[in-house]
C-alpha cells in the first residue's frame, strides 16, 4: 500500500491568520485482472499563525480535490460550522479509482486547495497544492519460461515466471499435436 502526504503553501489572510491545507492519500491495488487502484484522498485544514487560541469558525468553508484524470471533487460547504486552530481539522475523504499502465505501473498527479470560509478573516484565501505521486506496482501474470518437446510417455519439466510472488494458484499446459 503506497501512501503520503501533500502539503499545501500556506496562504495569508486577512489581519494575521494564514490558512495551510493539506491531503493525506493512500492507495490499495485491485489486482491483477483489474489492473486498477483505490486511492483514497483525506483533505484537512490548519492555522499556522500565532494566534490559533482564537479558531476561525463557520460552515462555508470549501475544498477541492483531483486524482490524475478522474473528476475533480468540489464542496462549497460543511454541514455543520467547523472551527480551523493550529491542529488538523479533516474536511471530507474521497476515493477514485485510477488505471495503471500495461506493465503494472502507475503515476498520478493529485491535487488540491481549501479555501477559508465566508465572513471570517480567512474568507477568499486558497491554499493549494499538488504532487505526482507514484503507486505500488501490479505484478503481472505468471508466465511459462520453458516447456520441451515431449512425448506421452515422458515427465516433462515445466518451468514459469511470477512476478507476483513464489507460489502459484493454478498453471494450466494445454499439449496439443502439431495437427
Amino acid at each position: 500500500m503506497a501512501s503520503g502526504t501533500i502539503t499545501f503553501t500556506a496562504k495569508k489572510g486577512s489581519g494575521s491568520t494564514i490558512l495551510q491545507g493539506k491531503i493525506d492519500w493512500s492507495s490499495k491495488s485491485n489486482g491483477t485482472d483489474a489492473n486498477t487502484s483505490t486511492i483514497t484522498t483525506k483533505l484537512y485544514a490548519r492555522r499556522t499563525d500565532a494566534f490559533t487560541s482564537t479558531p476561525t469558525s463557520g460552515k462555508n468553508w470549501s475544498g477541492k480535490v483531483k486524482v490524475g484524470n478522474n473528476a475533480e471533487h468540489s464542496f462549497s460547504s460543511l454541514s455543520k460550522s467547523t472551527s480551523v486552530a493550529a491542529s488538523w481539522v479533516l474536511f471530507k475523504t474521497y476515493t477514485d479509482v485510477v488505471k495503471h499502465n500495461d506493465d503494472g505501473t502507475c503515476n498520478v498527479t493529485i491535487s488540491g486547495s481549501v479555501t477559508g470560509a465566508s465572513g471570517t478573516s480567512l474568507a477568499g484565501t486558497t491554499s493549494s497544492g499538488s504532487k505526482s505521486v507514484t503507486l505500488d506496482k501490479i505484478a503481472r501474470q505468471a508466465t511459462l519460461t520453458g516447456a520441451p518437446n515431449f512425448n506421452d510417455e515422458e515427465n516433462p519439466t515445466i518451468t514459469y515466471s511470477n512476478p507476483a510472488g513464489e507460489s502459484v494458484e493454478a498453471l494450466q499446459a494445454c499439449i496439443a499435436s502439431e495437427d
